[in-house]
């Protein structure tokens, strides 16, 4: 019996170790839609990683997707950024990365980059800019930014 309440102990602990946000959470993602003057848009939506309670770190992504003005999707691009969060104190960036995805045959992928913005101890980012083009000459250029502020708020 003793043994039974042990392992009881046990599970509980487990289970409460984890944050609460990572076990009962269906859907964290935030969406904005950005229309362009030629009736195309860019819905943009922001991913947050959950991660442990008493973790310092956390990781995001923002994703836009490009769509034709007859409603087609173009083309991905994501960036996804690392930060280090310290008690309230400060935060930076550790790390960004993009990711991107064509569905459109006649659009390519041209260029990116990434950067990390730690300037500030308030307010840290990971940005990327992706650059596609298609072969009638229209392009497309996709900027999605990820900001943590020093309280671990996402944005």
């Amino acid at each position: 019996m003793k043994r039974f309440h042990v392992l009881l102990l046990a599970f509980v602990l487990l289970i409460f170790s984890f944050s609460p946000q990572s076990i009962f959470a269906s859907s964290n993602a935030k969406t904005e839609i950005t229309y362009n003057p030629d009736g195309s848009y860019v819905i943009t939506t922001l991913n947050i990683s959950y991660t442990a309670a008493y973790s310092t770190s956390k990781t995001a992504s923002k994703t836009a997707v490009a769509y034709s003005p007859n409603g087609s999707k173009i083309c991905t691009f994501t960036v996804t950024g690392t930060f280090e969060i310290n008690s309230g104190s400060s935060v930076s960036c550790t790390s960004a990365s993009y990711s991107k995805s064509i569905y459109d045959s006649t659009w390519n992928f041209i260029s990116a980059s990434t950067s990390r913005n730690n300037s500030s101890s308030s307010q840290a980012s990971a940005s990327a800019k992706g650059y596609f083009k298609n072969a009638t000459g229209g392009s497309q250029t996709l900027t999605p930014t990820v900001y943590c502020d020093k309280n671990g708020n996402i944005s």
